[in-house]
């Protein structure tokens, strides 16, 4: 949350794994003057929730209270929302965190040379 409360792209989208990073800079509209506006007010909406991990990939799943009049941002108060349950294994779950038609409550991570990245 530090690095996104930066406000600065690049830096951000450093956590962002390697294939996704480009995609990562334009949902920040990196040439966008009102970009590190909207990652500082991210930044103040999201907080760690509770994480699952299984080898080299992990969930993360993130409380969000989404600004008034925020378009595009989904408020969650549950800390286990989009986590593996007895009736959701973890590779389905790993799956719909990163299926863009699910709503985004957890974060799809992978671990490369000893660095967790995030899975768009």
């Amino acid at each position: 949350m530090q690095t996104l409360a930066t406000g600065n792209a690049t830096t951000v989208c450093g956590y962002v794994i390697a294939k996704d990073q480009s995609f990562c800079a334009m949902g920040f509209s990196v040439n966008n003057p009102t970009a590190k506006a909207q990652m500082k007010a991210m930044a103040k909406a999201v907080r760690i929730g509770n994480f699952v991990v299984n080898g080299n990939e992990a969930l993360v799943t993130t409380i969000v209270q989404c600004p008034a009049g925020s378009s595009g941002c989904t408020s969650n108060s549950n800390p286990n929302a989009g986590l593996p349950t007895s009736s959701v294994p973890f590779s389905r779950a790993f799956a719909n965190a990163i299926n863009p038609a699910q709503k985004h409550t957890a974060i799809p991570l992978t671990l490369v040379n000893g660095k967790w990245y995030i899975e768009l």
